[in-house]
């Protein structure tokens, strides 16, 4: 009797073991659609998102490396947020500045849920570090912060601009499925060491060792900068290159505005930004360090 309990004990172990094993690998297969709300003046894309079941917008900001920034008038309304630490961070111009980091415990993007999520405060004065052209590109009054895109390190995040939509998936595979886009994807690795989607692409003159930015309103190039020339006239120029290759892949001509990249931490060649992105759709697999480019069609991700 007991060597029969004991088989029947040892058989129900297995059972919830191997219940908890499944669980543990069965990845719930998802497709959550979410729209953009709207465009900065310099055609920068923000969506709305809730703290504290508060509503905000906040711009998509793949080029700035961390969870996200908030500005002071808007920190002050969160209740939980909890202090972190002060540190510096640089512009692409290479200037430092101080900034405080909070934790608050949780942001949500429609049906995603981010917890335990860094949020920095907006410093004015690195605010307009950023802005290359005083007075004619700069944030829309609407937008409280920015999503950067350390935010999104355990997600899938596809971006389809020419639809304004944006898509949170569990999988490439349930996109294609899902969705059964037209037009191929070009599947590269990308690097996520310092926090910047790093890749590679190639153009009928040279390889460029890029980063993707959804807070840039052009094509950037990495580019010496005479000083006889005022920074908001020599970036106003345009390098044109016919054909930009994706792996194996032609995207046909990109035109990139020259700057001289200061503030990165590895060496960058060119920033693919909205206007890249404007007419493209792409899908980042972040947990698995992939990236898949494809020319955008009318209606990529449907609205829901």
């Amino acid at each position: 009797m007991k060597k029969k309990f004991s088989i029947v004990l040892i058989l129900g172990f297995l059972f919830f073991l191997s219940l908890g094993i499944s669980s543990r690998f069965y990845i719930k297969k998802y497709l959550i659609p979410v729209p953009i709300a709207g465009y900065t003046r310099s055609s920068l894309p923000y969506i709305k998102i809730d703290i504290n079941k508060k509503p905000f917008f906040f711009m998509l900001d793949l080029g700035f490396n961390k969870d996200s920034s908030i500005v002071s008038s808007c920190l002050a309304e969160i209740q939980n947020k909890v202090f972190e630490q002060m540190t510096t961070s640089s512009t692409i111009r290479g200037n430092r500045y101080p900034i405080k980091t909070y934790k608050i415990p949780q942001l949500q993007i429609d049906r995603m849920k981010f917890y335990s999520v860094l949020i920095t405060e907006d410093n004015h004065e690195m605010d307009a570090d950023t802005r290359l052209i005083v007075g004619k590109y700069h944030t829309a009054e609407a937008t409280a912060g920015s999503l950067g895109s350390t935010l999104f390190k355990n997600t899938c995040l596809c971006l389809d601009l020419y639809s304004s939509m944006i898509a949170f998936c569990d999988s490439f595979d349930t996109l294609k499925k899902t969705l059964k886009p037209c037009n191929p994807f070009s599947k590269i690795p990308f690097s996520f060491k310092n926090g910047f989607i790093e890749f590679d692409i190639t153009t009928t003159e040279q390889s460029l060792h890029c980063i993707l930015d959804t807070g840039s309103t052009w094509n950037m190039i990495n580019a010496p900068h005479p000083p006889h020339i005022p920074l908001s006239e020599f970036i106003e120029n345009e390098l044109f290159f016919e054909h930009v290759k994706i792996k194996d892949m032609d995207f046909g001509s990109i035109t990139f505005h020259p700057l001289p990249f200061k503030g990165t931490p590895t060496r960058i060649d060119a920033v693919l930004g909205i206007d890249f992105l404007a007419d493209h759709v792409v899908f980042i697999d972040f947990p698995n360090r992939e990236i898949y480019f494809s020319k955008a069609t009318y209606e990529n991700i449907p609205r829901v």
